[in-house]
């Protein structure tokens, strides 16, 4: 259990390695305003949806119909992220509609778990390692802005291939892709 926590939180984040929310992370970076409350709610938001998708999922694997569990996993998130969103808005006047990243992290929770409690965690984990990283690329943006580039350079893609050379490194150790030469 703390193997998967320093695994998917830290060294293996779904961010950095399989591309989760990057879109999001680039945007939230600008500026990373009420954090707390998207975390929560998205939190809230991804846990349900994958407590009752791997629930569904386990029904479906005794009936040979396992194939199905990304179509479930997209209604149940859908589900409950409507049900949610409509809470918050009504309770807090602002809007949750985030879906790539909550329905990202549903789909990698159910995917690469085995038991129900490894579900809720690798997911919990895929969310937490996203609100980590947006201070990281915050701070990243802003260095990037103090040294001002070339006028050549736009400081967007400078970002990019900032991140691109942090997912390389973390991935870089694995060389078995260089076996197959």
């Amino acid at each position: 259990m703390l193997s998967n926590i320093f695994y998917y939180l830290f060294y293996s984040s779904a961010v950095l390695i399989y591309g989760v929310g990057m879109n999001k992370l680039v945007r939230e970076s600008k500026k990373p305003r009420h954090l707390w409350l998207e975390f929560c709610t998205t939190i809230i938001s991804v846990l349900a949806s994958v407590l009752l998708t791997y629930l569904i999922k386990t029904q479906m694997l005794k009936i040979n119909m396992g194939e199905l569990a990304p179509f479930v996993a997209v209604l149940m998130f859908l589900l409950i992220n409507v049900f949610l969103n409509l809470v918050v808005k009504l309770s807090s006047k602002t809007s949750i509609s985030e879906y790539t990243l909550s329905l990202l992290c549903v789909i990698f929770g159910v995917c690469e778990s085995g038991s129900i409690l490894e579900c809720l965690l690798n997911s919990f984990l895929c969310v937490a390692a996203f609100y980590l990283t947006v201070p990281l690329i915050h701070a990243l943006r802003k260095r990037i802005e103090m040294n001002g580039p070339n006028d050549g350079i736009r400081n967007l893609a400078l970002l990019f291939v900032s991140i691109t050379v942090a997912m390389i490194a973390l991935i870089s150790w694995n060389v078995s892709w260089i076996s197959g030469l």
